[in-house]
């Protein structure tokens, strides 16, 4: 049986979830907010200090290529401006949870999978996520883009499944590829404010200060309740299950998010 988000999943499936993947889902759901009570306990005890102090935002490099220079085109193209600012964001996410994880990561499948990851979304693909999941729709898109520069089949499916593999509830640091684990972290992160309790609350801000969140929510849940979503598809089923509550609701439009502790950490951009 195909991984749930895989390349072979989604072209076999078009995104369209079985009964059998129905359950896979709501596992992963229940997985994944078990292992986010788990690393709260572990945070109480000091367990991830070493991880959070090691993170740095400064580091970070929007790499600068044919491939990202085209995704940062298309992100224009077709995103209005509060989602292509949440794919930015993403990104950066991503590089933060790969220096916490201490993963090794293409930081160009990175970027054009994050700049790329919602065009499912925009208004240009809406008619084709109407009858398959938009994240196929995205990672479809994005592996024929790279395919026109001529990248190799492995990064062409390391781009899609990083995509398509953003909209399920938990990913194994194990199981998947690290581009795909980072950006499914970041997206949740920034979409409901998963996991924020690893990151510093500083250097949420300082991304938030670079690529503001401004008219985000009402954007993105724009997209969960007043798009038309392919009948079982992923982001119909985690609609039914209270996500776009939580998009409503996402800590990270508190303003504590976006003031920068100067006396702690000073960013440079």
């Amino acid at each position: 049986m195909a991984i749930l988000g895989s390349y072979e999943w989604g072209e076999r499936t078009d995104g369209i979830l079985s009964t059998v993947d129905k359950m896979r889902l709501v596992a992963g759901l229940v997985w994944g907010q078990t292992v986010t009570a788990l690393s709260l306990a572990a945070k109480r005890l000091g367990v991830d200090r070493r991880r959070m102090s090691q993170l740095n935002l400064d580091a970070v490099i929007a790499p600068d290529s044919a491939a990202t220079r085209m995704a940062d085109e298309l992100a224009g193209r077709y995103y209005s401006q509060p989602l292509r600012l949440h794919c930015l964001r993403t990104y950066y996410f991503g590089s933060l949870w790969s220096q916490y994880y201490g993963l090794r990561v293409d930081a160009e499948v990175l970027y054009v999978a994050s700049l790329l990851h919602d065009l499912g979304l925009s208004p240009d693909f809406s008619e084709q996520s109407s009858c398959c999941g938009f994240g196929i729709v995205g990672a479809r898109k994005a592996k024929q883009a790279v395919a026109a520069l001529q990248w190799p089949d492995e990064r062409q499916r390391a781009v899609y499944e990083a995509i398509s593999y953003h909209l399920n509830p938990y990913l194994s640091l194990a199981k998947h590829e690290p581009e795909a684990v980072c950006l499914q972290r970041a997206a949740h992160l920034d979409v409901v404010g998963a996991g924020r309790h690893l990151l510093q609350t500083d250097i949420i801000a300082s991304v938030h200060q670079r690529y503001p969140r401004d008219d985000f929510r009402e954007e993105i849940l724009a997209t969960m309740t007043g798009m038309s979503h392919a009948p079982s598809s992923r982001a119909t089923v985690l609609g039914k299950l209270g996500f776009s509550k939580l998009a409503a609701s996402n800590p990270l439009d508190d303003p504590a998010y976006s003031k920068v502790n100067t006396v702690k950490r000073t960013c440079t951009y």
